[in-house]
């Protein structure tokens, strides 16, 4: 009784699909055609690396072998002394601690199967039909091995809804033919089972994996009955059957089924009149019924594009999340050392006690311990020694020097190296408060260390952001995209959308003409602009004609506002170039900068230093910095840099073109002035120019500007040129009279007065920016 419990434990151990397994074997051992059976073989071979349920898989392999007639004796020997002959080598090679892949497994049954096919050739005493006989039944057990572990594996561990590939289909729908080749004949009251199964697997398959899984299955099948009766026709027949049942999903099952049937019958009826009878009639509607009963979660209907897509938005936003974790730590270690060097970065203003009790013991060491009177000094009167030395160094660190005035008289009767103390006073104080101007040097330095360290990681920070806030839209919106180009004469190779946070769109394509068509990508971009149904354009780097060649082209979406530019310019009297410089900067992200800088002084080094502030700033906002972290990172260069004192104001100005917003940030320059028709709105920030502080505290506003509107920048040589006591008063006067509308004639306009208000004299470098704005249309 024990036993027999033990014995049904191991029973109800065994996995349904291993008996599945099993079952199909009985089958596949079947499948003998040209007195050979490489199927066999190669499924058991296949089948035998899953180490659970080995002995039922050889007895139902052996029993399929004997169960009809499809065996001769001779046969019947060798191919269960090729299954013996596999388990035999297998189980010496696991005994050894090694396992077999399933490439060496197919070799091994492939060699198994050879060489039993010449022996038992060496029998018959046909040597050389044998021979070839034998290599390729074992070149077909080799291929069939790989190719049945594909089916095997997903019987053993699929799931509902599991994404297949290409392999796996193909796998999947030959062992379904040869499962349907090998099944026995019976037709009671004139009805095909085989056809019946067959039916069934191109319902099911076609249905629930899509065409495209259909048509492999449905010719598959095809293949075998044409082997089975001969007619050609019903390869055709049979995948058009595979196609229609992936096609027609969408409309559920019962539909499904019926467009099924009424294609099979006009098929047959036009291509294989012959073939149509009525055991194939029953075998139809069995089939249909049956697909119709099996439980809604087996007809799970699977997307594999969808699942594909799903799959790999899956990993990109694990890709994203683990890029965005590491960004951040990089950006949490540079905020701590940051942190390490701003706690080094403590000024002094002044001599400390200690500092003071070192010089007071230099001095007592130099001066006074080889004096003839150090004992009357520092021994008899100690007390009104050290109470005179604590004033004198009280004096110095007050006045940074001492003069013998300071000294008490009493001090210099007794001292006899006065002088010599006095000298020896102050050049100790000079090095002390040299070494505190390099502590202080060092200090700043550090600081401005800290402020690039804490930027680059507010940096690091913001770009992470911006990297879990894109995100790719549907698929559908391509496949529109792709279809319309297609229309056009376009052909699209690869699509990619993405969708920032701020909704805006980006459509990379890599795409070429068709026909010998020669298309602009303004042209394509309005092909685009209509499916989308927002106004996109070519970006800046994509070339401008499309042709036979595979191009990457992006669009953007293309900003509500425009802009047009003016400037002039003028160098101070008696320089050769002018120390302001300025730039106007189109953005990728739809906003247009100006920058003006003026450098301190004039002349070249003026310019060098504004040149070197514009073309720093313009390389970090064309990288996609923010303005704040550019200016900090410039200004803590030229601090570290300041042995050259670089100074030099800078205006921005950033015009958002989506919105019309202007953000603007000034850096120790003048006012800016907007122009709405007749009403000037002045702008004014008070801040330091760059270069002077490690710590910069940035001052910024933000104006809404109107269609029509200008924007006047300005450096100080400007307005300083008017006499008037209010210099911002007097030249919103000047541009009030102007009535000019193109920009570079406004600009001219503005300088010809400002010349005419200092007589023509150009005390300091002049240069004035107007940038106007209008809505797009």
């Amino acid at each position: 009784m024990k036993n027999f419990s033990q014995a049904w434990k191991r029973i109800k151990c065994i996995n349904i699909r291993y008996i599945a397994v099993d079952l199909i074997g009985i089958i596949m051992a079947r499948t003998l055609f040209l007195s050979m059976n490489p199927v066999a073989v190669a499924y058991f071979a296949a089948a035998y690396l899953e180490k659970k349920n080995r002995l039922f898989l050889i007895i139902s392999m052996v029993f399929g072998m004997a169960m009809g007639s499809v065996y001769t004796q001779q046969q019947m020997i060798k191919y269960v002394t090729i299954l013996f002959g596999v388990w035999f080598a297998n189980g010496i090679i696991e005994k050894r601690g090694k396992a077999l892949t399933i490439t060496s497994m197919g070799m091994l049954a492939g060699l198994l199967t050879f060489m039993i096919s010449i022996s038992y050739g060496s029998i018959r005493m046909e040597y050389s039909e044998n021979i070839l006989i034998g290599a390729l039944e074992g070149l077909l057990v080799m291929a069939c091995v790989n190719l049945f572990h594909l089916a095997i594996n997903f019987i053993l561990r699929g799931n509902r809804g599991q994404i297949l590939s290409n392999e796996e289909i193909i796998s999947i729908a030959i062992l379904s033919s040869f499962f349907v080749y090998g099944m026995p004949q019976i037709a009671p009251y004139q009805f095909s089972v085989v056809e019946t199964v067959a039916y069934l697997l191109i319902l099911c398959l076609g249905y629930k994996y899509g065409a495209g899984a259909g048509a492999v299955v449905g010719t598959a099948c095809g293949i075998v009955f044409f082997l089975l009766n001969g007619n050609v026709a019903v390869v055709g027949i049979f995948c058009i059957l595979g196609i229609c049942s992936g096609m027609f999903r969408e409309l559920g099952r019962f539909a499904a089924i019926v467009v099924f049937i009424v294609l099979d019958v006009l098929l047959c009826s036009l291509y294989a009149k012959n073939y149509l009878y009525v055991s194939q009639v029953r075998a139809l509607v069995s089939s249909g019924i049956i697909f119709l009963l099996l439980p809604r979660p087996w007809m799970f209907r699977v997307y594999l594009y969808e699942l594909q897509s799903k799959e790999n938005n899956f990993s990109r936003q694990n890709i994203q999340q683990l890029t965005r974790q590491r960004l951040n730590e990089f950006s949490e270690s540079f905020q701590k050392l940051s942190k390490t060097f701003d706690a080094l970065a403590k000024t002094r203003q002044a001599l400390g006690r200690q500092e003071m009790d070192c010089i007071f013991d230099s001095l007592s060491n130099k001066l006074c311990s080889e004096c003839e009177n150090y004992e009357k000094c520092w021994s008899q009167n100690f007390y009104n020694t050290q109470q005179t030395a604590a004033s004198i160094l009280e004096v110095a660190k007050k006045e940074g020097f001492v003069t013998p005035e300071d000294l008490p008289e009493a001090f210099q009767e007794r001292c006899v190296n006065f002088n010599a103390f006095v000298n020896e006073t102050n050049r100790e104080l000079a090095l002390a408060s040299m070494n505190l101007n390099w502590y202080n040097r060092m200090a700043e330095s550090r600081e401005a260390i800290a402020s690039q360290l804490w930027e680059v990681s507010q940096i690091i920070d913001e770009f992470s952001k911006t990297i879990h806030e894109t995100r790719e839209v549907e698929e559908k919106l391509k496949d529109n995209i792709v279809r319309y180009l297609k229309s056009n004469y376009l052909e699209v190779k690869k699509i990619s959308i993405f969708e920032k946070k701020n909704k805006k769109r980006q459509i990379f394509c890599e795409m070429r003409t068709r026909k010998g068509r020669c298309i602009t990508s303004r042209e394509a971009a309005a092909m685009v602009s209509k499916v989308c149904e927002k106004k996109m354009k070519p970006s800046v780097e994509s070339k401008n004609i499309i042709n036979k060649d595979y191009e990457r082209i992006v669009f953007v979406e293309d900003t509500d506002f425009k802009t047009l530019t003016g400037k002039v310019r003028v160098a101070k009297d008696g320089e050769k170039v002018s120390g302001d410089n300025f730039s106007f900067l189109n953005l990728e992200n739809g906003q247009m900068v100006m920058l003006l800088s003026d450098g301190m002084g004039t002349g070249e080094k003026a310019c060098e230093e504004s040149e070197t502030v514009i073309e720093l700033l313009e390389q970090f906002l064309e990288a996609g910095f923010q303005e704040e972290s550019a200016i900090k990172l410039i200004n803590a260069s030229l601090v570290l840099n300041n042995d050259n004192q670089s100074f030099s104001t800078l205006d921005i100005s950033r015009i958002d073109l989506f919105s019309g917003e202007c953000n603007f940030i000034k850096i120790g320059g003048c006012a800016t002035f907007i122009k709405r028709n007749t009403e000037i709105e002045i702008v004014e920030c008070s801040n330091l120019p760059v270069g002077v502080f490690a710590s910069l505290n940035l001052e910024s506003c933000t104006k809404k500007l109107g269609d029509g509107d200008y924007i006047i920048m300005v450096s100080d040589g400007i307005l300083d040129s008017l006499e008037e006591e209010n210099k911002e008063e007097k030249f919103t006067a000047i541009l009030k009279k102007i009535k000019l509308k193109n920009p570079q004639e406004m600009a001219e306009c503005i300088m010809e007065e400002v010349m005419k208000e200092s007589q023509g004299e150009v005390r300091d470098d002049m240069t004035v920016l107007v940038t106007g704005i209008w809505k797009k249309s």
